[in-house]
């Protein structure tokens, strides 16, 4: 699965970048911060195997990098997906970092319009998990008929390896299509 990958400068007044604030930012989402050099920095969140499952697509293994060069500020943003395309949820992130900018270069809140933004992601998230849900009660209803129907508990195993592949496949190939 493809990572949703996206990257950013812009320029600000180099007595407005305060460190601290970039910390607070990132941190307050729960990002784990690293200092590469006194102008470069790393934000990122560790992966498991429940990534797909995670309610908050923040949560997924990400890395956000920032680099500060006199007035400018590049951001490279890459986030991960195990079992749930990213792309779907690039409207949050690309909010995520707008919010970040603006905060950074006219002090203004973020909180508010990041939980509507994650709200609305979650939403998003729980249908699609709902979604994967009800396939897979289709899937194991099919399979305990043939299973029946053939005697043969082999013919369920490779209907189910078969049909959480394909389900897996088309449903990201279907969200990165329509949020592309």
């Amino acid at each position: 699965m493809e990572p949703f990958k996206t990257s950013r400068s812009f320029k600000t007044i180099p007595s407005k970048i305060e460190k601290e604030k970039i910390y607070k930012y990132f941190e307050a989402y729960g990002f784990k911060a690293e200092q590469k050099s006194n102008n470069q920095f790393l934000f990122y969140k560790k992966g498991s195997l429940l990534e797909g499952w995670k309610m908050n697509p923040l949560n997924w293994e990400s890395e956000i990098e920032l680099f500060i060069s006199g007035d400018e500020i590049r951001m490279t943003y890459v986030v991960e997906g195990l079992y749930i395309t990213p792309i779907a949820f690039k409207s949050l992130y690309h909010g995520f970092l707008e919010r970040f900018v603006s905060n950074l270069q006219h002090n203004t809140s973020y909180r508010l319009e990041n939980k509507i933004a994650l709200k609305k992601a979650k939403q998003q998230l729980l249908g699609i998990n709902l979604f994967y849900l009800l396939c897979i009660l289709i899937t194991f209803t099919v399979i305990g008929v043939l299973e029946d129907m053939f005697h043969s508990k082999a013919i369920g195993f490779l209907l189910l390896v078969g049909a959480l592949f394909f389900l897996e496949k088309g449903l990201n190939a279907f969200l990165e299509n329509k949020y592309s």
